[in-house]
């Protein structure tokens, strides 16, 4: 799981960085704020996991990830009304999650 956090890490500061330096203030916001709340939702998506398989807490990695979502529910609907960021850039910040997904299995493979 380290090499997905690796992988997840290195794609999210390259397009960081690029959207920074192509795109205005409210993008490149918008696209981090939706990069960073994808890291923290693995993170602790990864935590819960890691409770449930190890020390069989279902009670707590359950209510760990309904809480989860209630508050990154809650920042989302916040930031985007409060104007300040793009839904439609902060969506597009989420979905860095699918190439580091296929950029981790590309790399499992190879080296399997």
């Amino acid at each position: 799981m380290k090499a997905f956090f690796v992988v997840f890490l290195v794609l999210s500061f390259f397009s960081i960085i690029t959207v920074t330096y192509c795109f205005a203030y409210k993008v490149a916001t918008s696209y981090s704020l939706g990069v960073g709340l994808s890291f923290i939702n693995i993170l602790l998506l990864y935590w819960a996991w890691k409770m449930i398989f190890q020390k069989k807490l279902i009670a707590l990695a359950v209510s760990v990830i309904v809480f989860k979502y209630a508050i990154l529910g809650v920042i989302i609907y916040y930031s985007i009304r409060s104007g300040n960021f793009s839904a439609q850039w902060m969506t597009v910040g989420f979905s860095i999650l699918l190439p580091s997904v296929l950029g981790y299995a590309f790399i499992k493979t190879r080296l399997e």
